[in-house]
């Protein structure tokens, strides 16, 4: 079984690559009352004097721990209901809706027995932990050391699952987020075989692939995960087979002709006052700009960005909660972010995407997109002018051979059916079909 400092893997291997993350400091800090956070956390968000329904058995066991992630899953998982093909459907309580509900999705809760047995792991696996982090970064037992511990009850959950349900395969749209990867680890000691559909842009500080089946969007994301492929522990030794296999995420939509919105795509390290510069200036000059942030940033840090937006007269709110990324971006005649993958859903709709940076960034260009050409990049708010005016009379472009190293199948005949093209060759790998015959596959000894 992994250790911790590798299921939590960005804390746990890759902590000095993110600034970000490491100097972040929680409002309570301390070893003893992070350890409180983690066992209230364990006990709130469980269902102790309730007993967890028993997962029927399934050909495919699916996972989703955000609604990015479940969003890139779900049109997999229909075609793979289309198909016949028995799936059970696990998100987290965070991301359990109506629709979910609706679909027969479960949401992830543990029952008494299940939170017995996490106290168990935590107290036979904690002295390890420790000594572990003592020797890597003593700050993460002040501010980090309840999100290690999270790795014992995933554990303990899957476990229970994996043997409820008893699936053939697992299939995940994360690979680095400590829920997804204690699943993986669990899969792994039962000889169950694993796939991973890429849903959104990877990066150098990624681990390594340790799935069975790896459905990637393109030749972009295998070259990144080469470069990633001794990020792992050491006694693990996977062999990946790789499908290039195109962006996952629905977009559903084509661009309505006749838009001339600027689309503005924030993070949570955009800076509410670096933001109201750019909003400024382009109302200034009167261009309509419509302003969608990151899903995941809501709360105190939202507030202020909303303010700033209810401003101005030329700015509108595109909610990401409310309004899917492919109808926000068939407003729009040019999106402007920094580091976010929303750059390739745009070119992918034919919509001008320019990368800039409200604030500064720990890594720039991120995933690659200004090296590769997907997007326009600019250094000043007239550059984004300059760019919008030039997109509005066809000047500027997209850049097709670019996107197609991104998303292999852009202007193919799985163009826009990209989870369909998924659940077919899950279904042929079910039905033991030659992997060489299916579409996509590439063989690869690197990864």
């Amino acid at each position: 079984m992994e250790p911790e400092v590798w299921l939590l893997y960005l804390y746990g291997q890759k902590l000095d690559d993110f600034p970000h993350l490491k100097n972040a400091k929680p409002r309570f800090k301390g070893m003893f009352l992070r350890l409180a956070i983690f066992l209230y956390g364990l006990f709130s968000q469980s269902f102790f004097f309730r007993k967890p329904k028993v997962l029927s058995e399934s050909d495919i066991l699916v996972y989703a721990g955000s609604k990015n992630q479940k969003d890139a899953l779900k049109p997999t998982v229909e075609r793979l209901l289309d198909k016949g093909i028995n799936v059970v459907t696990l998100v987290q309580q965070k991301v359990f809706d109506n629709e979910c509900r609706n679909n027969g999705f479960k949401s992830v809760f543990l029952g008494p027995r299940e939170i017995v047995k996490v106290l168990v792991v935590f107290f036979i696996r904690f002295p390890a932990l420790y000594l572990q982090l003592r020797k890597r970064h003593k700050s993460l037992l002040l501010y980090k050391i309840d999100a290690f511990c999270e790795s014992y009850k995933y554990l303990v959950y899957f476990d229970e699952k994996l043997k409820e349900c008893k699936p053939k395969i697992i299939l995940v749209s994360n690979d680095h987020n400590v829920d997804t990867r204690s699943l993986l680890a669990i899969a792994r000691t039962m000889g169950i075989k694993t796939a991973y559909l890429q849903h959104a842009s990877v990066s150098h500080v990624f681990p390594a692939l340790m799935v069975d089946y790896a459905f990637l969007d393109g030749l972009a994301a295998l070259d990144v995960y080469k470069k990633c492929r001794y990020s792992k522990p050491h006694s693990i030794h996977p062999k990946s087979n790789v499908f290039l296999s195109g962006q996952k995420k629905s977009l559903g939509i084509s661009k309505f002709p006749g838009n001339h919105f600027l689309g503005l795509a924030l993070n949570k390290l955009d800076k509410p006052e670096d933001i109201e510069v750019v909003i400024a200036s382009l109302h200034s000059k009167g261009i309509p700009v419509l302003v969608r942030w990151h899903p995941g940033l809501q709360g105190k840090k939202l507030k202020p960005i909303l303010n700033i937006i209810d401003r101005y007269t030329n700015a509108e709110k595109s909610n990401p909660l409310d309004e899917p990324v492919g109808k926000f971006i068939s407003r729009l005649d040019v999106l402007v972010a920094a580091n976010s993958s929303i750059h390739l859903e745009a070119a992918l709709m034919k919509v001008v995407p320019i990368y800039y940076e409200y604030s500064p960034v720990y890594h720039h260009d991120y995933y690659g997109y200004v090296e590769k050409k997907i997007c326009y990049e600019a250094r000043s708010v007239d550059e984004i002018i300059n760019l919008y005016h030039e997109a509005i009379a066809g000047l500027a472009m997209i850049n097709k051979k670019a996107i197609q190293f991104f998303s292999a199948t852009y202007e193919t005949e799985w163009e826009g059916k990209e989870g369909e093209l998924v659940a077919k060759n899950l279904y042929e790998i079910l039905h033991e079909a030659r992997l060489e015959s299916l579409w996509g596959y590439l063989e690869s000894n690197e990864v």
